[in-house]
């Protein structure tokens, strides 16, 4: 995970570095730095960025389940649906 934000650092504009960082960080559950990077995913190729939106929206639902907070599961069905 160091190595990958390392890497990220020296290229902020490689809109692949900040989804492979999102993806690690989404399976070490640490869904707030998963949606940060997919965002910046999508802010970097806008025209990729329907798969970052699901990619959040996932994050967020995990985010939901793990905090029990309804704002989470609201933001991951509007992520899904701007996905779509």
């Amino acid at each position: 995970m160091e190595l990958l934000e390392v890497a990220t650092k020296e290229n902020q504009k490689n809109a692949t570095m900040h989804e492979l960082i999102a993806r690690v960080s989404f399976i070490m559950e640490k869904f707030d730095k998963c949606v940060f990077h997919n965002k910046k995913a999508a802010e970097i190729n806008s025209a990729q960025a329907f798969k970052n939106f699901s990619d959040i929206g996932l994050a967020y639902y995990r985010m939901g389940i793990n905090e029990n907070n309804p704002k989470h599961f609201d933001q991951a069905f509007a992520y899904c649906q701007k996905s779509l």
